[in-house]
């Protein structure tokens, strides 16, 4: 198994030590008591770090404003979880592009993960989750209109065309996404918006995983159906589900999912 994939495993964290668990920009801290367990976080600078080390307590900073975490009897084990963005993520193209009739396209989009963090027993149905953090902060934004907009996450790397113009971290959920234009216009592509209560989480040699979205765009007033696969993407052998999708979206979703730069705003309509 990929050393990616190890990483995230149900550990016991001694009474005389904490943990120490960086990824990418995330430095979180875990420390347990007899009967509290707490957590704090902290964001450096180098995004390629992935480890994890138990140190003792005289090295944790000062500063640090722990979260803390009352138990009758704290449980030894802790296991962290990869998460999607709790809210949806509007997605640019590295360049504003149009999509003849009957033609497609296909883009990378990077989302940085969330982190759960659960406490108990290694069974997941034993387990307490106490936090989420994300890996890297993302600005808020506004998509749609006054009447039917939403507030979401931007997200900071454009989606591209060619999986090797991004730069990678172990942080990283790709999403593949597929622009379909079955109408007989040209489609103009700046901004989508991503449902990511849809997206299941596959674990990868080096990053993440999600699966693919689909976009079928029809022409009827900017009218698009979205289809979330069910399916484990194929850009990577031996990819492994490490979180399934909040909401497995079992349907198919039609509404307005395209954002342009003029002040037309559109966003998919559940």
């Amino acid at each position: 198994m990929a050393a990616h994939q190890q990483f995230w495993k149900s550990r016991q964290m001694p009474l005389d030590r904490a943990c120490l668990w960086r990824l990418g920009r995330l430095r979180l801290w875990l420390a347990r008591a007899e009967r509290e367990w707490g957590f704090a976080t902290e964001s450096a600078e180098n995004p390629e770090v992935l480890d994890s080390s138990f140190v003792p307590y005289d090295v944790i900073p000062n500063s640090l404003d722990w979260k803390h975490f009352a138990f009758e009897n704290a449980p030894e084990q802790f296991e962290l979880w990869p998460a999607v963005p709790p809210r949806p993520v509007v997605v640019r193209a590295d360049q504003a592009v149009a999509i003849p009739p009957r033609q497609s396209a296909k883009y990378f989009a990077c989302v940085p993960v969330w982190v759960e963090l659960w406490v108990g027993a290694p069974e997941r149905h034993n387990q307490m989750k106490i936090g989420s953090v994300p890996t890297r902060m993302l600005s808020n934004t506004w998509f749609g209109n006054h009447a039917t907009g939403e507030l979401c996450y931007s997200l900071r790397f454009a989606a591209t065309r060619q999986l090797d113009d991004l730069k990678l971290h172990p942080h990283h959920l790709i999403c593949p996404i597929i622009l379909e234009n079955h109408s007989e216009h040209t489609l103009d592509f700046h901004k989508l918006c991503l449902r990511t209560k849809h997206l299941a989480i596959y674990s990868g040699h080096e990053h993440f995983w999600s699966n693919v979205v689909r976009i079928r765009f029809s022409g009827k007033s900017r009218e698009a159906r979205v289809t979330y696969e069910s399916k484990v993407p194929q850009f990577e052998d031996n990819l492994r589900l490490v979180s399934k999708a909040y909401e497995p979206a079992e349907r198919i979703f039609v509404g307005l999912t395209f954002k342009h730069p003029s002040p037309s705003d559109f966003q998919v309509l559940e």
